[in-house]
């Protein structure tokens, strides 16, 4: 074989086997978002993102066939009745501009994964327990499976770069004692990951829940406790977006998603990764 054929295609090579950051959007409701309707945007808003590779392992319910990457286009869920929409075409989450800004603010624009799992009225202290079975482990099977198909239909190897986290309010309308022991378990959640993955300082990106719920103060106590704990952790504050209904609506939506890319840009960016030092720089930037 001529040497510059060859040298094609251990170039080749190197290009397939690439690795991308696939990042972990996870959660329940909110992140889903099922106040969302995308039959409220204009066409050109719902182009696909061709530098955002996308695996839809679950969105509330379970997927009924076989999940693949494909390019990210919304809506990536149904239309939910929640939005106040009688007529909801189908809904987005958060990623749908963080995986966007971080791929243009981060990589040169270059490709990245998105890994969903999220389902509605979940909460941390049972259903997402680390140490129990639920949701935890299932999603990281579901990732198993979608990081061993990665390179077979995107010619890409990928490592989990973070993980974006939405959830909260199931655990504040569980009571006292659960939104009280948020913090605590949120931390063990994040520790729990990062064992996993063998990386002990995973960016952990995550939005503080709103003010309006039932027993909300000690979630959100226990939200702001985290920054004081881990490094490299951040949390997107959500108060100042819009809820006409129980969930963050279209512009809501995508500005946590604009505040998960810059909190996410700015753990990067971090030599030392203190969270405390960083949380709240984006707070009410738009």
């Amino acid at each position: 074989m001529p040497v510059t054929a060859l040298l094609a295609i251990l170039a080749a090579d190197v290009t397939i086997g690439a690795n991308i950051p696939v990042f972990i959007f996870a959660g329940q409701s909110e992140a889903i978002n099922s106040g969302t309707d995308t039959g409220l945007m204009q066409p050109d808003a719902l182009a696909p993102q061709p530098n955002v590779l996308f695996y839809n392992a679950r969105t509330h319910t379970p997927a009924t066939g076989a999940v693949h990457w494909v390019t990210y286009r919304p809506p990536t869920g149904p239309g939910f009745m929640d939005c106040g929409h009688t007529n909801a075409q189908g809904s987005f989450g958060p990623e749908f501009t963080a995986a966007n800004l971080i791929s243009r603010k981060c990589y040169g624009g270059g490709p990245v994964g998105v890994f969903k799992y999220a389902v509605g009225a979940t909460d941390l202290w049972n259903g997402w327990n680390p140490n129990r079975p639920g949701y935890y482990p299932d999603m990281l099977s579901c990732l198993s499976n979608a990081m061993a198909a990665l390179p077979r239909e995107t010619r890409h190897r990928g490592r989990v770069a973070g993980v974006f986290w939405t959830q909260g309010e199931s655990d504040a309308l569980a009571g006292t004692n659960a939104a009280a022991a948020y913090g605590t378990n949120l931390q063990n959640f994040v520790v729990a990951l990062r064992r996993h993955f063998g990386e002990p300082r995973l960016p952990f990106i995550y939005g503080r829940i709103l003010p309006q719920w039932q027993n909300s103060q000690g979630v959100r106590d226990g939200q702001q406790a985290l920054t004081n704990r881990l490094r490299k952790v951040f949390m997107a504050n959500a108060d100042d977006l819009l809820t006409p209904t129980l969930h963050y609506d279209n512009d809501g939506t995508i500005m946590l998603g604009n505040r998960y890319a810059e909190g996410f840009a700015a753990l990067r960016s971090s030599r030392t990764g203190s969270s405390n030092r960083l949380n709240g720089e984006v707070r009410a930037r738009k």
